[in-house]
């Protein structure tokens, strides 16, 4: 079995990319490798802007590093890492230069096309209604239906809404992208029917795998004390390739896909990628894997589709392989079919061709669009039907369509009225089970900011900054009512629970006892009245214990310390007006027209 996956060396592909950033006078910095022998990882950074990179995994350390550098250049001429806004400045009406606004009309119904609305709108979303709301959504770019030839404009912002990176791809040639993106797809739309759709992805028996060349990584993670399941995850369909690692000792798993024409390859794929940061060491890795009979697990006993909580363990999943999976991956069945899916020579001219027939005979349409604009292919895939991964909820419908409102307050909360101060916090606290805000926080999704510090780390969490904004306006009711979520859903140290505990007490009290009267003979000796007290009294500066941003007003702003905003701002200006020149070219000659499109 021979294949050319790659259309060079991978040195010639680390070469070639430096010899780009240096055209641009950027700088990188290798971190965080991890050498196992049997597989790599590392970390790709720019040098001024610790935190902004990416990951590169490979069979050799020079493949995880070609694959770094790979993805460090999608995620640049994407301007996912590195996006055209900070904050509050630089704000413009589209993300790239040859978007366009269309219609709430072709939007709309371009989107029923494209999207499979069941699995990602929930029941009761006005889609349509968004679209009048909120103009953002009507801006267009061009795509190639690389199927019938012809360039078409695709919604954008709802595509990175409900996409997020997937299809994203680079590679040494468009070819080479195009294959990479398409996997990609393929591999995260299998994932979502053994969420979604029930799908049992069944055994293939290790022995059928003994001719691969990763078969030696297998019995390496079994000298480890491990035991290996590889999944049929073709659906009959999809070249797509599944892997269990079980530990029976501490009843724990981990699951990875992966995906690509040549089966060696995808599952090299879900070995790497289970990996990534970790050595070949079984105490290490163990923390990654996740506990067979975990608190969440009744998530994943009731498998509720539509609860909330099911979509975050997707989620979760999907970004970094750390949540409860459906136990339909447990299936014994032993899988005959699989072989069949997968190309048995070839390079990647025949499996682009191949990949490109699979979507068109289940009835998708394959769309790409070139991102290249510093010179490495790079692109954008979008598959109809499928490549969603993300969900809309009734309960952000109003951030969704006020989106610039609710940056623009957040950022500047300090500054805000007393009445934008309880719209924001009204419509900020319907978000708090929904995953994105959940896993990510607040901060991440809304503040499009860099900083020398992790956000996370910098913000409170979600709850208590709820606490203290409903606080920060008297409503003791919110206030307390977060505060107490907070405390059930954190393990808080003794100290912390008591007093955040009498806190709470405190808040419900003063509700019918305006004047404190009385509230010392409730509380614990061990807590300070007056520490209760002042908080109360001074309720309307709640917020100032945290350190916000004041952005467009950078002497006022209480993270400035941390803020990289001239950092950005010089690797902005370096890259800006290629990009400017390359997307104001290719905007000429658009197709609108839905039918012709489909």
């Amino acid at each position: 079995m021979k294949f050319m996956s790659k259309e060079c060396e991978p040195i010639e592909t680390i070469n070639r990319i430096k010899d780009i950033l240096a055209k641009y006078n950027l700088n990188v910095c290798e971190k965080n490798w991890v050498d196992n022998e049997m597989w790599y990882s590392v970390r790709l950074e720019f040098e001024n802007l610790p935190g902004v990179g990416t990951n590169g995994k490979g069979i050799t350390k020079e493949y995880a590093l070609a694959s770094a550098y790979a993805e460090f250049m999608e995620r640049l001429q994407s301007r996912s890492t590195l996006k055209t806004v900070f904050g509050n400045k630089n704000r413009s009406e589209c993300f790239f230069p040859d978007e366009k606004l269309e219609t709430v009309e072709y939007v709309y119904n371009i989107s029923k096309k494209l999207f499979a609305f069941e699995f990602i709108i929930q029941k009761g979303f006005n889609l349509q209604q968004l679209l009048h709301e909120n103009s953002d959504y009507c801006y267009c770019a061009p795509f190639m239906d690389l199927q019938m030839n012809q360039q078409v404009n695709l919604p954008m912002k709802l595509i990175r809404k409900l996409c997020g990176t997937n299809g994203l791809c680079a590679g040494n040639t468009e070819t080479e992208a195009v294959i990479q993106g398409i996997c990609e797809i393929y591999e995260r739309h299998v994932h979502h029917m053994i969420f979604f759709e029930g799908l049992q992805i069944s055994t293939i028996d290790l022995g059928e795998l003994k001719h691969l060349n990763c078969y030696k990584q297998i019995l390496c993670l079994e000298s480890l004390g491990y035991e290996c399941f590889v999944k049929d995850c073709t659906a009959g369909i999809f070249p797509v390739i599944g892997l269990v690692i079980w530990d029976k000792e501490t009843l724990s798993y981990s699951f990875t896909i992966g995906a690509h024409y040549d089966i060696d390859i995808a599952l090299q794929r879900c070995i790497t990628e289970a990996f990534q940061g970790y050595a070949a060491n079984k105490i290490e890795f163990n923390r990654k894997m996740t506990p067979f009979t975990g608190k969440d697990i009744e998530v994943m006993l009731l498998q509720d589709i539509q609860d909330v909580s099911y979509h975050t363990e997707w989620v979760r999943s999907v970004v970094n392989n750390t949540g409860y999976e459906p136990h339909s991956i447990f299936h014994s069945g032993q899988s005959r079919i699989y072989s069949d899916v997968f190309l048995k020579e070839g390079n990647n001219d025949i499996a682009y061709l191949y990949l490109l027939e699979i979507a068109e005979k289940n009835g998708y349409k394959v769309y790409s669009r070139d991102l290249s604009f510093m010179g490495f292919p790079t692109y954008q895939v979008f598959i109809s039907g499928i490549t969603a991964v993300n969900y809309l909820y009734n309960a952000e419908f109003p951030i969704l369509a006020n989106e610039d409102r609710v940056r623009e307050v957040y950022l500047n909360l300090n500054g805000a009225s007393r009445f934008e101060r309880a719209w924001f916090f009204e419509v900020l606290s319907s978000l708090r089970d929904i995953p994105r805000y959940k896993i990510y926080g607040y901060p991440m999704i809304f503040f499009d900011l860099l900083l020398r510090k992790p956000i996370k780390a910098l913000f409170p969490d979600n709850l208590l900054f709820l606490s203290y904004g409903y606080l920060s306006l008297n409503d003791l009711d919110g206030a307390s009512k977060y505060l107490y979520l907070y405390v059930k859903e954190n393990n808080l140290e003794d100290s912390s629970r008591k007093f955040a505990e009498a806190l709470i007490f405190a808040y419900r009290y003063i509700l019918y006892n305006p004047n404190f009267d009385g509230l010392e003979k409730f509380l614990p000796n061990s807590i300070d009245m007056c520490d209760i007290t002042d908080l109360i009294k001074n309720a309307k500066d709640a917020l100032s214990s945290f350190e916000l941003p004041s952005c467009g007003d950078c002497t006022a702003c209480g993270i400035k310390k941390y803020c990289m905003y001239e950092e950005w701002e010089k690797i902005n200006g370096l890259i800006q007006p290629a990009m400017n020149r390359f997307f104001y070219r290719n905007s000429k000659s658009l197709t609108t027209d839905i039918n012709k499109a489909f």
